[in-house]
């Protein structure tokens, strides 16, 4: 894992390799940009070639003791915080301050990569900063975020703040290519599934039943575009009534809305019907209806 393995994040990629190179460490940085994009990766490969002790210029991988414990979140100087929970909280930052009480055990720099830090409370966001007013030597704080504004002033005013841009369809499908083991057919459908979120379609693809799912939108697809509404599809349409066959129903919407995209010039009444569609799910109309509506809408296209 080095800076060879980021998609599309060249410049930030740049940044850091010239902090590196000239020995501009500076002791707290905000990775911001969307989810899915490359900022906790690139905070790890940040982290090994500020403590590789076998650096070269060349950024080339490494097999050292250091890189293969940060590789394998093993190591006991770089702390990743990451939490499931919809805030981060005043109880949580004490956690994070505990970390620099000791001594670096064997790194250079003891990195702590804050993942979700536009969650922080105010109450939180105080706290931590008075981290970064007085942060220990040999210490380095990353902060990701995937939106800038929630963070204090205060707080990014004494950060180096590396935006990291957003990637086309044609990155994001690289992204899930290289770091994972699926066909590029399966890529591609979860992307539009998910709605190009990277995260999302990763999630997707992990799920058991993914290619099953796939057939059944698949089937919704082939309907739409031939316009036949026969007794197999009613019968799915009828089945529509669990919160996650509704989940799985606007999914397929997406999923529908994706494909028509993709040539928007030629299918742009279609697209227009499945965005008004999807406009009405979110209304809480009936799956069933909206299929009725859309097959109809359909059939008066020419």
């Amino acid at each position: 894992m080095n800076f060879n393995d980021i998609v599309g994040q060249d410049r930030a990629i740049q940044i850091l390799k010239n902090v590196i190179i000239f020995d501009k460490v500076s002791q707290s940085y905000i990775f911001s940009g969307n989810d899915g994009i490359g900022k906790k990766l690139l905070a790890k490969i940040f982290a090994k070639a500020l403590n590789c002790p076998n650096f070269s210029k060349d950024f080339e991988n490494c097999e050292c003791m250091s890189c293969r414990k940060i590789d394998k979140d093993i190591h006991p100087d770089i702390t990743i915080f990451n939490t499931d929970k919809a805030t981060i909280q005043l109880d949580d930052i004490k956690s994070m301050q505990d970390i620099f009480k000791y001594k670096n055990h064997e790194a250079k720099y003891r990195v702590l990569i804050v993942d979700g830090a536009n969650k922080f409370t105010l109450e939180a966001s105080n706290a931590f900063l008075k981290t970064l007013e007085e942060p220990p030597l040999g210490t380095i704080i990353i902060l990701i975020s995937n939106n800038l504004e929630k963070i204090l002033k205060t707080i990014k005013s004494r950060c180096q703040i590396i935006e990291f841009k957003n990637l086309s369809p044609d990155e994001k499908f690289l992204v899930i290519e290289k770091n994972y083991d699926y066909s590029k057919e399966l890529i591609e459908k979860a992307l539009f599934v998910s709605n190009e979120s990277i995260n999302d379609a990763i999630k997707f693809l992990a799920e058991k039943n993914n290619e099953e799912v796939l057939k059944k939108f698949d089937f919704f697809l082939e309907a739409f575009q031939s316009k036949k509404l026969d007794l197999a599809l009613e019968q799915e349409l009828e089945s529509i009534s669990s919160a996650k066959q509704k989940d799985l129903f606007s999914k397929m919407l997406d999923y529908l809305i994706n494909i028509h995209s993709k040539n928007s010039l030629k299918n742009q009444k279609a697209l227009i019907l499945l965005k008004r569609a999807k406009k009405y799910f979110n209304q809480n109309v009936n799956p069933k209806l909206i299929w009725s509506w859309l097959f109809l809408g359909n059939m008066l296209e020419k």
